[in-house]
């Protein structure tokens, strides 16, 4: 199945890449430059499959170690379900203090999947509970982009 519709997150990645010093992440980046537009990339570069497991369109790219340690972080790492990313959001609208590395690039993650699943789904009340979760989402990183 084809997904594409995400625009804003080229832009967020962006902003986002040059304050994370965590390797994976800039890794990531420069595999998506290196690729040339990185909204493509995420525009129409990713796959979801029944399973809900996220694929890389482009072979070359997923066969790099880059882009299977992208795929590890978002398979193993992201909630696939409303509810369990809901549990999440939970847990990070808690936190008072800055989030760790660790945290923020589950948030940019948990975005991009959610962004994806809102396009995805057929059902208006799934789109609805999806475009509620990248909501949440993107408020909480815009509140911790500012707390740092």
């Amino acid at each position: 199945m084809e997904v594409c519709g995400i625009l804003v997150i080229g832009s967020l990645v962006d902003l986002s890449w040059q304050r994370v010093d965590r390797p994976c992440m800039r890794w990531n980046w420069e595999l998506i430059k290196r690729k040339g537009n990185g909204e493509q990339f995420l525009l129409r570069g990713l796959v979801i499959d029944e399973d809900n497991n996220v694929g890389i369109r482009d072979q070359e790219m997923a066969s790099m170690k880059q882009g299977r340690v992208f795929l590890s972080l978002i398979n193993d790492d992201i909630p696939k379900t409303v509810l369990a990313m809901e549990e999440l959001l939970i847990m990070l609208e808690e936190e008072e203090q800055s989030f760790n590395q660790g945290n923020f690039e589950t948030l940019l993650l948990g975005i991009i999947y959610s962004a994806y699943q809102v396009h995805d789904k057929r059902q208006e009340s799934q789109q609805q509970a999806w475009a509620s979760v990248l909501g949440r989402l993107a408020n909480v990183t815009l509140v911790q982009l500012r707390r740092s």
